[in-house]
């Protein structure tokens, strides 16, 4: 609760403030305060900014004069203007802005007068050797400038009085000479009178009538120091300003009449002169002296001004346009809005004592800080004791009574001391100083100035402390809460996980019962086939028979490996696959593995190299089948990844303690290093594109390292991109006794891909050696990267077709361009080009368009044989498929090939186009490229230099696949074709009955009518006469 202090401690406010002489001390003090600049712009290094004046064009431009030349800023950018002769010292005093453009320039030194010229965009001088200068300024130095509205320039001269100089004509007028009065400064007002001042007076100057008025005695107060008024400015509203000394003189030039502004200072030796005045768009006065900016508005108050944000002392400032007020504070050009300028009451506190202490340094206890717009704001706490010394005046011509009161606490109390005490000893809480002041006869103005106290409680009845109280006892009860919550949802955790661990173990159960019936399941018809194709092996076959008899076991047993390694890895993950030891040497037993893989190795022209270091004289306890599963694996990768004419070396010895090392070292591609750590992931491959060079499940090396790890050692790899892998394998073993050893493991390798290769495997760019007799069957192009796959299709399709192969998409292309086959049978996935691509090129060239392709993939989903229609592909087939129905759909083909000859000669010869009742894509292309070469020959009919040659040129093809094309299309080589375009033609004509037969032979390009009748005849089976008849 507040109350009031007692007299003791008024006297003990007081006394301090007495003691330590703070008198009128302004802590703060703002009218008029600026809001935050809009932006502050930096002057660059190089110009020197010590602004004396400054000024703005008709364009906008700024024109700032400095101690080192003249700097204009266009609103992005700085640049300096300096003297044509004086490259140094050229500090310049003052720019004025003329009605002609110009932009005059007063130097420090006063003898030289020059302008800037826009159009030439740099500084003038006035000629040294002009009248003007060599009379008037170089003896008595030029003061101030000043442009009227008929762009005459008065110069105001130190010790000689007035002169006005017509730009134009160079023409001086002296207006006022008298010595020793030094002419200061200049202005015009509204009615075109000159006022100016002196060192003496105030003078009025009307140029028509020439009358010169003094004003003298109006100011009767002379400043100590000599010197009499300085600055003057005619306003809109016809008045004249006057700076005087700590004052500014308003004259009324109607009446005479002189009234005063007063600087408001709390120096006793202050001295503000006012030199030079500026007006807004609004007609608001500013200026500035060296102590303080002020503000005369329109309405006839004057205000000081506090520019907010500044961190350097302001230099000068200038009102420009589109409310701007431009402000020099350091090496800086700050830019504020005028709209934005708001007032503030009067409220100045030049005294504040806490305690009896003077409040001069803020803390966060006790502070006095001003808000954006000047409002105080008082911060202390409770139980201080708050003495404030309140005046009502910051800069004001007025005096009267004033009233003030703490809302809500006492009553109003009216005062005429201009500076009042008052004291209180508040409780915590905030609370409003209200002050206004008496202005006669109107009363009491209705802007009440306020000050704002905040008396901040002690920390135990602050919110925030009983806010902590509140977190730390719900912090203990949301812990105990959350404990409790978090042991039940253990509690249901692990309820849930022993649920779905044995939800889990029989999925396990199941998935193993389903892997070991569906391994029975086909196991079972393996075996069958197997000992069917043993005793088939066994039988006198020929040598096609053996072939496919070989083809079908090692097919057969390569299926079955893959069935038992899903099947180890499915009891892996069960847990239920069964260690199976057996004593023997293991060097050996690996050994009997690698032999295997030799006659593969020398198939695909490798070098396997065999590096046997162990003594063989101690037998071990080994997992055979692991064992055997694991080198199986990894010596088939490097077959796999090895090029023709590479190297694999595989090292196998037994190292302390009782471990085997197996090392299988290859010159393959490599793996990158981004890949090796998960090469050893389930079905992960480095390359997993449809054009992938190397076929594979990705399980071959993911069972390596769960095997290796399920029997306590290790795999590991070491590549390099293009110089091959190394793979090695640590795994434990038991050490035995001789006499405990149960014989060598025996192997279940089955018969490798190239181990008992006896066929023949046709070339990837020949053919099948065929009888002359046999030259007409079509020619098929078969593209698959299998080999075994290839040669089976080329070896079961050569009894109808001549049979060409291609072991990837590019080998097929280049065969496809090369032979022009009659049918295409390609693969999907291929190295290098996959199916899609090769139809994609074949279809877009039209030397090979017309060729049906049939494509076949182990991706029969609907969007892969979509996929494979839409990039041109005739048919789609998907893997397996069987040998009959695969002739079936290339018959298909051959047939539709067929119906496309009749359909175009028919279309051809009624010279129709197949566009408009036909949709076939393909067959309108094709159509079009015949109606091309049709008409190109009738275009040349008469030429009898039309022949194959020619036609091929005209096509942009060669001779054989313009034949090839042809023949597919219409049944007929390109010389008959030529024939029947002429032949055709003539018929035409002949029809018409204006031709004889020797014309009618000249017309269609026949030099010889015998040959012509002959041709004829064979083309329509009868002669030309007959027609004509």
């Amino acid at each position: 609760m507040a109350r009031n202090v007692s007299m003791f401690s008024l006297f003990r406010i007081r006394f301090f403030a007495a003691l330590l002489g703070l008198g009128m001390c302004l802590l703060a003090q703002a009218q008029q305060v600026m809001p935050a600049f809009i932006r502050q712009i930096p002057v660059p290094s190089t110009i020197n900014f010590n602004t004396v004046d400054a000024t703005q064009d008709a364009r906008g431009n700024l024109w700032f004069a400095t101690q080192e030349g003249v700097v204009r800023f266009d609103g992005r950018q700085f640049r300096a203007y300096h003297d044509p002769v004086l490259r140094q010292g050229d500090d310049y005093f003052h720019v004025v802005p003329s009605p002609d453009g110009r932009i005059w320039c007063k130097q420090g030194r006063g003898s030289i007068l020059s302008y800037i010229n826009s159009k030439e965009d740099k500084i003038v001088r006035v000629p040294d050797s002009s009248r003007l200068v060599r009379d008037y300024l170089v003896p008595w130095r030029s003061n101030y400038l000043f442009a009227d509205a008929d762009a005459n320039l008065w110069i105001g001269l130190r010790q000689k009085g007035l002169i006005r100089f017509n730009p134009r004509t160079y023409a001086i007028e002296p207006i006022f000479d008298r010595e020793g009065e030094a002419v200061r400064r200049l202005t015009q007002d509204q009615q075109g009178i000159i006022w100016f001042t002196t060192n003496e007076a105030v003078y009025a100057y009307n140029p028509v009538s020439r009358a010169l008025k003094r004003y003298r005695e109006e100011f009767e107060r002379r400043p100590a120091n000599g010197k009499f008024a300085i600055g003057i400015h005619a306003r809109r509203d016809s008045t004249i300003l006057v700076g005087l000394s700590n004052e500014v003189a308003v004259i009324q030039p109607a009446t005479g009449r002189v009234t005063r502004l007063k600087l408001l200072s709390n120096e006793a030796d202050s001295n503000q002169v006012v030199y030079d005045f500026y007006d807004d768009p609004q007609g608001n006065t500013y200026f500035s002296t060296f102590k303080a900016h002020y503000r005369y508005t329109n309405r006839g108050d004057l205000e000081q001004l506090e520019l907010g944000g500044i961190p350097y002392p302001v230099g000068f400032l200038y009102p420009g346009r589109n409310h701007r007020l431009w402000v020099t504070a350091g090496h800086s050009l700050i830019e504020y809005d005028l709209a934005r300028l708001r007032p503030v009451p009067a409220f100045s506190l030049l005294d504040v004592l806490i305690n009896g202490t003077p409040l001069t340094a803020a803390s966060a206890r006790q502070q006095l800080v001003r808000d954006s717009l000047g409002h105080p704001t008082l911060t202390v706490q409770e139980g201080d004791l708050i003495g404030l010394t309140v005046s009502p005046y910051v800069a004001a011509n007025r005096t009267g009574p004033f009233r003030l009161r703490l809302k809500g606490y006492d009553q109003w109390t009216v005062t005429e001391d201009p500076t009042h005490l008052v004291s209180y000893e508040l409780s915590a809480g905030t609370y409003t100083l209200l002050l206004n002041r008496f202005v006669w006869p109107s009363g009491w103005e209705k802007v009440v100035s306020t000050l704002t106290i905040l008396v901040q409680p002690p920390f135990w009845k602050t919110g925030w402390f009983w806010s902590v109280v509140l977190v730390i006892v719900g912090a203990f009860g949301a812990g105990f809460l959350q404990n409790w919550t978090r042991r039940r949802r253990l509690r249901q955790e692990l309820a849930r996980r022993e649920f779905e661990a044995a939800a889990l173990r029989e999925v396990d159960e199941l998935k193993s019962r389903f892997f070991t019936n569906i391994t029975h399941e086909l196991r079972t018809p393996l075996t069958i086939i197997l000992n069917a194709t043993e005793q088939l092996s066994q039988a006198p076959l020929g040598v096609s028979d053996q072939q496919r008899v070989h083809s079908v076991q090692r097919n057969a047993q390569q299926l079955s490996r893959l069935i038992d390694e899903t099947l180890d890895m499915a009891k892996l993950d069960a847990g239920k696959l069964d260690r199976r030891e057996r004593t023997g040497d293991p060097v050996a037993f690996v050994g009997q593995v690698v032999a295997q893989f030799q006659g593969l190795a020398q198939h695909r022209q490798l070098r396997l190299d065999w590096l046997d270091q162990s003594t063989r004289q101690q037998p071990y306890r080994f997992d055979d089948e692991k064992l055997e599963t694991i080198t199986y694996n990894l010596l088939s990768n490097a077959l796999k990844f090895t090029p023709a004419h590479g190297s694999i070396q595989i090292e196998c010895r037994v190292i302390a303690p009782a471990t085997l090392l197996l090392r299988v070292a290859d010159t393959g591609i490599g793996i990158p290093a981004d890949q090796q750590a998960r090469i050893f992931e389930r079905f992960h491959q480095v390359d997993s594109s449809s054009t992938r060079a190397y076929s594979g499940t990705g399980i071959g090396l993911a069972l390596v390292k769960e095997l290796a790890d399920w029997l306590g050692g290790s795999v590991s790899v070491e590549s390099t991109v293009g110089q091959g892998s190394v793979f090695t394998l640590r795994l434990p073993l038991t050490p035995t006794d001789a006499a405990q050893a149960t014989g060598g493991a025996k192997l279940s390798v089955p018969d490798l891909p190239g181990s008992a290769v006896r066929h023949r495997l046709e070339p990837d760019n020949g053919a099948d050696s065929e009888p002359a007799d046999e030259a007409n069957r079509p020619l098929l192009l078969v593209v698959e990267d299998n080999e075994e796959l290839r040669s089976f299709l080329a070896e079961s399709l050569s009894a109808q077709y001549r049979v060409y192969t291609a072991g990837n998409g590019r080998r097929g292309l280049e065969l496809a361009l090369a032979e022009v086959p009659d049918l295409i049978v390609s693969d999907v996935m291929m190295p290098e080009m996959d199916g899609y691509a090769l139809v994609e090129h074949l279809k877009a060239d039209a030397r090979t368009s017309h060729i049906p392709v049939v494509l076949l993939t182990a991706k029969s989903s609907a969007d892969s044989r979509l996929t494979g229609l839409s990039v041109g592909a005739d048919d789609y087939l998907g893997k397996p498929f069987s040998l009959a129905e695969l002739a079936l759909r290339l018959g298909n083909c051959l047939r539709t090939r067929q119906n496309w000859q009749r359909w175009l000669m028919q279309h051809l010869a009624a010279d129709r186009s197949a566009n408009a009742d036909y949709a076939d894509p393909q067959l309108v292309r094709e159509e079009e490229f015949l109606a091309r070469l049709r008409h190109v020959i009738l275009d040349h009919l008469t030429d009898e230099a039309v022949d194959v040659d020619w036609l091929t040129k005209q096509a942009g093809m060669s001779r054989t696949h313009l034949h090839r094309k042809l023949t597919t299309l219409t049944g007929m080589s390109t010389t008959r074709f030529i024939h029947s375009v002429r032949i055709q033609r003539a018929v035409e004509l002949l029809q018409q009955g204006e031709l004889n037969v020797a014309q009618l032979a000249q017309a269609v390009g026949y030099g010889s009518q015998s040959y012509f009748t002959k041709i004829f005849q064979e083309q329509t089976g009868y002669l030309p006469t007959m027609r004509k008849g």
